[in-house]
């Protein structure tokens, strides 16, 4: 995923849209209109976004790889600052870092959590390796 613009020149972050390339980086499709931020979680099977321009009080999310999306909300409006997970993109588990938008000074944290979402874990052969490495270490 990314954020960009079709043309000669990159526009400003603002004024641009997301983006999200299914075959690394070849080709890409336009997803959202306006900027956000992204992360992936469960290597890939859950895509994020959220609107980091303005307040919001939703994450859109996808399980198809960006062929469609859905609407979570996660209740009070707050402008969405950073999407994290954990370094390895394999939890279902994300944190949004923000703050709300009349109490600047107070940065808020909330969670949303997927991992009920499907009952279907990943058993594409870098998964297995990958959960082998994580209980030898």
């Amino acid at each position: 995923m990314a954020v960009g613009n079709v043309g000669e020149e990159l526009a400003p972050y603002t004024e641009s849209d997301t983006f999200l390339s299914r075959d690394a980086g070849f080709t890409w499709e336009e997803v959202h209109k306006d900027a956000h931020l992204w992360e992936f979680g469960d290597f890939g099977s859950i895509l994020i976004m959220a609107n980091d321009e303005e307040p919001t009080d939703r994450v859109l999310y996808s399980t198809d790889e960006g062929l469609n999306w859905k609407e979570y909300s996660f209740g009070k409006s707050m402008r969405v600052i950073s999407i994290v997970t954990v370094p390895a993109d394999s939890s279902r588990k994300f944190i949004l870092f923000g703050f709300y938008p009349n109490e600047q000074r107070h940065h808020v944290a909330v969670q949303v959590d997927f991992t009920d979402l499907t009952r279907t874990k990943c058993e594409c052969i870098w998964c297995i390796s990958y959960d082998i490495y994580l209980k030898m270490n």
